[in-house]
């Protein structure tokens, strides 16, 4: 009578010893600075040319940065960055991943960044970003958010083709790894050309999916805003976010799929900096008026925070310049009453932004 039970493939016995062994090396690696006899035998390992030799080098490589900080700066002056570099790009995808792993520890210290970049590992990282597992491609995303940190490696992370799949991974994964991709591509943004990347490859759609997902989670929607306010700085973006409606969505997100909402809570006020920012601009304007936010605002003047209060005063003054008949709207929804009080117990911003607003519907 034959077993039921399928016997195991080589490799998925190779990998549980692999496993095994790490644990070991995990508990000798919580504080051993690597040596030189270390050193040595883990760079002969990874120069090899043998998948398994290089895969449990860059493995141990990985867990020795990662429990001692001093390593990440002896590897790298041991010269295993550009043999880490090189297992990017092999056929084996279990080396991949643990390289890939390797580096991300490496690329923590500032004096590292230059190296990886100089030896160059974009394209690697990114490949593993389009092809890898989720594991792999959320370590290749949290690789290039160290990378980012200098400015002058956003431009170089955009231009070997980032932005696309890192805007894919929007698609797929938890809320934390969510927004931990978020976090990544506001960092490319920072960068002027990339913001004109990230419209073109679709990330309006995709944050308005993300709002539209409902889920509760402030942190994701503060993720989504911060993205929003620097695409909104590119005029490819602003005519995105009037065309996809994005301001409607944003504040249906806010009263809806995060509610209870508190009156000063972090999404309401950055949503409210976002809108200012959008009003000051032409056509960001216009996607504030046609998305009809005057009762939104006039409530943030009411119960806002101190900022949304004062921000929400500027963008009505906008919206009046534009049309006097969000004035007469806000004038309707008891927006006077309001503004009085912030001209009686509000900081001096507050009250400069409440007269302004007022004196403009005096003017109605």
């Amino acid at each position: 009578m034959s077993s039921s039970r399928e016997r195991p493939s080589l490799d998925t016995v190779i990998e549980k010893i692999e496993e095994a062994l790490t644990v070991l090396i995990s508990v000798r690696s919580t504080s051993t600075a690597a040596d030189s006899s270390m050193i040595e035998l883990l760079m002969h390992k990874l120069k090899s040319g043998i998948p398994y030799y290089q895969r449990t080098a860059a493995r141990e490589i990985s867990l020795l940065s990662c429990y001692n900080i001093d390593n990440r700066i002896i590897f790298a002056k041991a010269g295993a960055i550009p043999l880490l570099t090189d297992l990017l790009t092999v056929a084996d995808s279990r080396t991949q991943e643990q390289a890939l792993a390797a580096l991300y520890w490496l690329s923590i210290p500032d004096e590292n960044i230059g190296i990886i970049v100089s030896f160059g590992a974009l394209p690697g990282i990114v490949q593993v970003l389009k092809e890898g597992s989720m594991k792999a491609r959320e370590k290749a995303a949290n690789t290039l958010l160290n990378l980012s940190v200098l400015d002058e490696n956003r431009a170089d992370i955009g231009a070997v083709g980032a932005i696309p799949p890192l805007l894919l991974l929007l698609n797929e994964g938890t809320s934390s790894e969510k927004e931990s991709i978020l976090n990544v591509l506001c960092s490319l943004c920072v960068y002027e050309g990339n913001r004109t990347r990230a419209v073109r490859a679709g990330a309006v759609h995709m944050l308005i999916e993300l709002l539209k997902e409902r889920q509760g989670c402030i942190d994701i929607g503060i993720a989504v805003i911060k993205f929003l306010c620097l695409i909104s700085l590119c005029r490819e973006g602003l005519v995105a976010i009037r065309k996809a409606e994005v301001v409607r969505i944003l504040v249906e997100a806010i009263g809806i799929g995060y509610t209870p909402a508190e009156p000063q809570s972090d999404i309401q006020e950055l949503a409210i900096d976002f809108l200012e920012t959008l009003s000051l601009y032409p056509d960001g304007k216009v996607a504030i008026g046609e998305a009809e936010v005057v009762p939104f605002l006039v409530e943030a003047i009411g119960s806002g925070s101190s900022k949304s209060k004062e921000n929400a005063a500027k963008v009505l003054v906008e919206l009046g310049s534009l049309d006097q008949k969000y004035l007469v709207e806000a004038q309707e929804h008891g927006v006077t009453g309001k503004l009085m009080d912030m001209l009686q117990h509000g900081t001096e911003s507050e009250k400069s932004a409440a007269h302004d607003l007022l004196e403009m519907m005096s003017m109605v």
